[in-house]
């Protein structure tokens, strides 16, 4: 059973949802509220000290007590990862850039996001039971996940009716989808090795990729007249715990003779992206010299381009936004969609003199 202050905050709450009470509309005066609602001053001002901090309404002294330009149930976006960064062995590259450039991704798309750590299969830890209240009380605009999310993670929103996005190839039955052209990524690098003179090209993966990106990346290279072997196209894990595993299979293809070896490599993971350095210096193996680089990147980077290195990847604001348009979209519609694809980008398509991840 809910608290007096907890009824009216949840019936101004709603009327803020409903848009009964518009974006920057002012309430009713607090003897007003006090006498439609049947309680004390003291009862109310808990309740709109409850609005406030959670950013429904704002108070500009005498004038009144206005609803937010920006309620959360418009402007605040859950991101949830998968596991805190400290204890889990395999964290993205991507999910790091977006906690380091959230202030700036939430100034340049007028938004707010908030970040909610959720352990797999953890369902009784504080975050994720603090995501379910968030969503379930109509203090959320929407859902993002920035990797495939397990059932139990989208169940509640799902029954909640709020709109939900996942960054993933693979359909999840009632949430919205966003992917990247990976396809065009390989393509692309495929180009970029080969106009740098390059005539044995090799893939480096993580082992998630779904092999028929590596085979569409086979069939391209052999129509352009550079047949990749079967050899040199490789998976490997990212996860720390793997990491030997990973850098033996990575020096097998490296260590060969000249005309054995790949005189070009694109790396289709950011995050293996230090491992595979790491092999080539013990192989004193020279960037840009010995071999050819492709690097996938997630821009904007939160690494300094090396030389010797082409960087092509995908444009981290552009998937944000794509993800917000299909929650907006969903939030009108109520229709699911699976087929929003983000374009693959390099150095020389975002401007140079912008301010990182603004896009000319």
């Amino acid at each position: 059973m809910l608290a007096k202050y907890q009824e009216i905050s949840h019936f101004i709450r709603e009327q803020i949802r409903s848009r009964k009470w518009a974006p920057g509309s002012r309430l009713p005066t607090r003897s007003e509220l006090v006498r439609e609602y049947g309680t004390t001053v003291m009862t109310l001002q808990k309740a709109m000290d409850e609005l406030m901090n959670e950013g429904f309404i704002v108070s500009e002294g005498k004038r009144g007590t206005f609803v937010s330009a920006m309620p959360p149930n418009l402007s605040t976006f859950a991101v949830v990862y998968p596991a805190d960064p400290d204890t889990h062995s395999g964290w993205d590259e991507l999910w790091t850039i977006l906690g380091a450039r959230k202030r700036q991704f939430e100034e340049q798309l007028r938004l707010r996001f908030e970040f909610y750590y959720i352990g797999q299969g953890n369902l009784e830890c504080e975050d994720f039971r603090r995501l379910v209240g968030d969503g379930c009380s109509g203090r959320l605009a929407g859902v993002i996940f920035p990797m495939l999310p397990a059932d139990y993670m989208v169940a509640p929103f799902l029954e909640a009716g709020l709109p939900c996005v996942a960054v993933t190839r693979d359909e999840v039955p009632g949430v919205n989808t966003v992917w990247v052209d990976f396809a065009d990524f390989l393509r692309r690098s495929c180009d970029t090795l080969l106009a740098s003179g390059v005539r044995r090209p090799a893939l480096i993966s993580n082992q998630q990729l779904p092999f028929d990106y590596a085979s569409g990346l086979s069939g391209y290279a052999k129509e352009r007249g550079v047949p990749i072997p079967p050899g040199f196209l490789l998976g490997v894990s990212f996860e720390r715990k793997q990491e030997e595993w990973s850098r033996n299979v990575i020096r097998l293809l490296l260590q060969q003779p000249p005309e054995l070896r790949p005189d070009g490599l694109i790396v289709a993971n950011e995050n293996l992206s230090g491992l595979v350095l790491n092999v080539l210096y013990e192989l004193n193996l020279r960037v840009g010299e010995d071999i050819r680089l492709v690097q996938h990147t997630n821009f904007p980077s939160s690494h300094r381009p090396m030389a010797g290195v082409s960087r092509i990847g995908f444009d981290i604001r552009a998937l944000l936004e794509g993800c917000l348009d299909e929650l907006r979209r969903c939030q009108r519609t109520g229709e699911v969609s699976h087929s929003k694809l983000i374009p693959a980008v390099d150095d020389s398509s975002l401007s140079e003199s912008s301010a990182p991840g603004v896009r000319a």
